[in-house]
């Protein structure tokens, strides 16, 4: 999960077999709970140095596994909102479709417009481009 400043803030999973120092996905919670401590709602950190472990556990097995960031640690709220996150996201290996927006819809709906699809801030650099380019497309074929 990354952060507004696009910092990772959080890494974690629900499959089985991570591992999240020593404590596996479907291990026991019994190894976890001696560890650490807990946030509620199932929620256990351990904080080691620049990161903190995290866990969820419920009944009697840890469900996920995570490393947070120490910032993210430290607020409880967005700790548990961003745990929360994680255990909602679901894999798929099928790419989703792109669906444009009404705006992005009609501006490919509209007549081409002359302009440049990319160009630099020079407006006379610019205009040696397009003279350049005008030139390559109407040189006579031999």
């Amino acid at each position: 999960m990354l952060n507004n400043a696009g910092t990772v803030d959080l890494v974690g999973s629900t499959a089985h077999g991570r591992s999240a120092a020593g404590a596996s996905v479907g291990a026991r919670a019994a190894s976890v709970v001696r560890r650490t401590r807990s946030l509620g709602a199932g929620i256990r950190v351990r904080p080691a140095g620049r990161v903190t472990w995290v866990y969820v556990v419920r009944g009697r097995r840890v469900r996920a596994v995570a490393v947070a960031s120490r910032r993210l640690a430290r607020s409880r709220t967005a700790l548990r909102r961003a745990i929360k996150e994680m255990l909602s996201a679901k894999a798929a290996q099928t790419q989703p479709e792109f669906v444009p927006s009404v705006v992005q819809a009609a501006a490919t709906r509209t007549a081409p417009t002359g302009q440049a699809l990319a160009g630099s801030s020079n407006p006379r650099l610019n205009t040696a481009l397009a003279i350049l380019c005008h030139l390559q497309v109407q040189a006579p074929s031999s």
